[in-house]
């Protein structure tokens, strides 16, 4: 099975696939005595649903119950190895901008270094203000590695 590439056939496909879903809904609440309830959002965000309870809202309240009671929702949900991996890094940088504020605001103490004023470009600066030029590595990735 695949996405169907013609988008007049697509929308038609949705509209007919739609309309037995509803039903086969219909039918299985009537004939099992089922509470059923379809919630179905169409490619273009349209929403369609069905309930086989009097309200809406009353079944999904259920749902929701149920599944926040269910075990395997009450345990603590494990982070992937990219998500550790991630976390690790964030942690590493917020170190290393520690270290480098710590470094900036004692170089600002020593006068060593005086800032521009935001935005403002070096030529324009007043001549008794003094810049020094620092050469600083940076990464960008982009994409994966």
């Amino acid at each position: 099975m695949r996405r169907i590439e013609d988008t007049t056939r697509r929308q038609v496909t949705f509209s007919k696939r739609r309309k037995g879903l509803l039903k086969k809904a219909s039918e299985l609440s009537v004939l099992c005595d089922a509470e059923v309830a379809l919630l179905v959002f169409s490619p273009r965000g349209r929403f369609f649903h069905f309930a086989s309870a009097p309200s809406l809202e009353g079944t999904i309240d259920r749902y929701i119950s149920h599944t926040q009671e269910a075990p395997a929702n009450k345990k603590p949900r494990e982070l992937t190895v990219k998500q550790k991996k991630l976390m690790d890094k964030i942690s590493q940088l917020q170190q290393q901008e520690k270290i480098l504020s710590e470094e900036n605001a004692l170089l600002l103490d020593q006068g060593k270094v005086q800032h521009a004023p935001i935005g403002a470009p070096a030529r324009e600066m007043n001549q008794n203000q003094h810049v020094q030029d620092i050469d600083v590595d940076t990464e960008l990735v982009i994409g994966r590695r």
